[in-house]
Formats: structure tokens, sequence, C-alpha cells
């Protein structure tokens, strides 16, 4: 352990890793001696020095990892609110098209439910036209073989009439 806490002390940027592993190592040496220690009812000076021991261990490691966060966590809070920032903004702008857009949309689907309106009372209107012209067509027929019924019958009663007389 002393080695750890010299070599620790001594590096000046020892990697994330290195660190991340030490602490659960010192951190579970530490929870088995404080189990240790709370089930002795009278722990001895060595029981106390190998506890304080791996509580300094802790506390280095501990120490270094706030170092890091204070030396670069100053630098990579104002990185990441700016990021933030950033993305919210970018957000914003993109909320804003999407609303244009769905306002586009909303006007372009009032504009095609008109037009298809007008198509239908087009097509209901070319459709009354068609029926109406097929029923004066049958009637103009009809008339015509009305009239030529009458004319037909009054030829031969005319003609009838001048052969008896």
């Amino acid at each position: 352990m002393v080695y750890m806490r010299t070599a620790l002390t001594s590096s000046s940027n020892p990697s994330e890793e290195l660190l991340r592993k030490e602490f659960f190592r010192v951190a579970n040496e530490y929870r088995v001696e404080h189990e240790k220690y709370l089930a002795i009812r009278t722990p001895s000076d060595a029981d106390k020095l190998r506890l304080k021991n791996v509580t300094d261990d802790l506390n280095i490691i501990m120490g270094l990892i706030n170092n890091r966060a204070s030396v670069g966590g100053n630098n990579a809070l104002l990185a990441a609110a700016q990021s933030i920032n950033e993305y919210t903004r970018q957000i914003y702008e993109k909320s804003n098209k999407l609303q244009l857009q769905q306002n586009e949309l909303e006007r372009k689907k009032e504009e095609l439910h008109s037009k298809q309106k007008q198509v239908e009372m087009g097509v209901q209107k070319n459709r009354y036209r068609r029926n109406l012209i097929v029923i004066l067509t049958i009637l103009n027929i009809i008339m015509i073989g009305v009239i030529y019924y009458f004319y037909n019958k009054s030829g031969n009663s005319a003609a009838s009439g001048t052969s008896s007389v």
C-alpha cells in the first residue's frame, strides 16, 4: 500500500483506468478491514494502524480524483455548458423549422381539401348535365316519333280523303 501511495502521489497524471481500478480495490480492502475492526471488541494497535493505512490510501485516491475533477472540471464544465447551449440552440432552430413546416403542411392540406371539394362538385355537375342531356335526347326522339306519327296519320287521312271525293 505504501508503494501505491508513493506511486500515485509521485505520478503527475495517472490514467483514469488506473485510478478507477485502484479506487475500487482500496475501497474493497477498506470495507474488509472496517468489518474486521468492527467485529473485534477490543482492536489492537496493529488493527487500528491497518485500518488507518487503508483509510489514508482511500483518501489519497479520492484527493487525486478530486484534484483531477477540479482542474479539468472547470474547463469541462464550461465546455459542457457551451455544448449544451449549442445543442439547445440547434434544438430550438429545428423546432422552429418543424413548426413552420407543420404550418405549411396544414395550409397545403386545407388547399388540397378545397380542391378536392371543387373536383367533387365538378364531377356532380358533369353527371347532372350528362343525365339531363340523355333525358332531353330521349324526349326529343319521342317527340320526333310522335310528330312523325301524327304527320303520317294526317298524311294518310288526307290521302284517303281525296280519293273518296
